[in-house]
């Protein structure tokens, strides 16, 4: 074999997978701003379960999506809650 073939079949060939599905790119993660995050606290002050409309609104205001607020208040309270202090 010549070494472009040997180059080439490195290249087509999937390392180490047999048959699997190719990968997929990892999502980056999504960091506020302190702005964003000072709104978003704002609306947690108001809300712990804040509405589809009331995260489209705020999502909208801040430059996130709809679905980015929601995960933040699914997060965030519990990241809280691990780092609050012991009184």
């Amino acid at each position: 074999m010549a070494d472009t073939e040997i180059d080439q079949k490195k290249t087509t060939q999937n390392p180490g997978a047999t048959g699997a599905a190719p990968q997929k790119k990892k999502r980056t993660r999504t960091l506020t701003t302190p702005h964003q995050a000072a709104v978003l606290h704002a609306l947690l002050a108001q809300s712990r379960f804040p509405t589809t409309a009331m995260r489209e609104e705020v999502g909208r205001a801040i430059g996130l999506s709809a679905r980015k607020v929601q995960i933040w208040f699914q997060v965030c309270p519990n990241i809280m809650s691990v780092y609050k202090p012991d009184h």
